[in-house]
């Protein structure tokens, strides 16, 4: 059985709508402070102290190597690069060989276990539209412990002993004067086009038991894996249409002509507005 795990530090309204549709279906582990305790009180869901992995002394000790490369605040930079050693710390503590992970404003409608995975990881991994469009992502992913392992690496390759950081200068000074910026989607970017890992892309189509389904990237797009108009949209978002008599939703996939159901949502960015208590019953889950 293979657990999910959000990692979100201070209470917000949109992290318990998140758990009580993401705990009907999966076994969730809440990686927070004090604030968020009181949300192991749904189905499923189990509070765990965040503070005693980011205060390891191996994490304490990689944060001290630390350089913010980006055009984020440095706090939120940092942790963005510190994550998946949490998340690691967490699986050795707990004993578990993999877990899926899932953004705070990122729902899982369907039982994760019924996915099928095909590989040792699975990430949310778009297509590179444009240059240094290095936006493959965690917002929902499979992390086994090899994944863990040569994450780990590649940040003391480029963080300490800075043996790899010349991969990503072209990066770096590109978002000097252009939009986006060197982040851990750079990292994952990098493990997966270097084949340091072995990773299924959770954006491309799947069918399982019959039927097509699919992650979806951001709510906020209709971009899918062939085109960043491939799915439906409307003034708020992805159009999702709620099918009572399969017991599913689904999004209307413009180029392959038909309806996908859908595994998640992710309410990126201001979009978490839309992550409400409305969705409780908009939702079949």
């Amino acid at each position: 059985m293979i657990p999910s795990i959000i990692l979100h530090e201070d209470y917000q309204d949109y992290l318990e709508i998140n758990i009580q549709i993401t705990g009907k279906n999966n076994q969730v582990f809440l990686l927070g402070n004090e604030s968020v305790k009181n949300l192991e009180k749904y189905p499923n869901v189990e509070y765990v102290d965040i503070s005693k992995y980011v205060k390891s002394k191996r994490i304490e000790n990689l944060k001290n190597y630390f350089v913010n490369y980006s055009n984020y605040e440095s706090k939120y930079s940092l942790f963005t690069f510190v994550r998946i050693l949490i998340i690691s710390e967490f699986m050795e503590d707990f004993g578990f060989e993999k877990v899926f992970s899932c953004d705070s404003d990122n729902i899982l409608l369907k039982d994760i276990n019924e996915y099928g995975f095909t590989k040792d990881s699975a990430l949310c991994i778009p297509t590179v539209w444009e240059p240094f469009y290095f936006a493959t992502s965690v917002h929902a992913a499979l992390i086994s412990k090899t994944f863990c392992h040569e994450y780990e690496k590649m940040y003391e390759d480029v963080f300490v002993n800075k043996s790899r950081l010349s991969l990503f200068n072209e990066k770096i000074d590109f978002h000097k004067t252009n939009p986006g910026s060197f982040c851990d989607m750079t990292f994952y970017h990098f493990l997966n086009d270097l084949d340091l890992i072995e990773a299924e892309n959770l954006l491309e189509i799947k069918n399982i038991n019959g039927k097509n389904y699919v992650f979806v990237n951001n709510y906020a797009n209709g971009e899918g894996p062939k085109s960043r108009n491939q799915y439906k949209v409307n003034k708020k978002g992805i159009k999702i249409y709620k099918n009572n008599k399969l017991g599913t939703n689904t999004i209307y996939d413009n180029i392959n002509k038909e309806h996908l159901n859908i595994f998640n949502m992710h309410y990126q960015g201001k979009h978490k507005k839309y992550l409400k208590n409305s969705l409780l019953k908009k939702l079949i889950y």
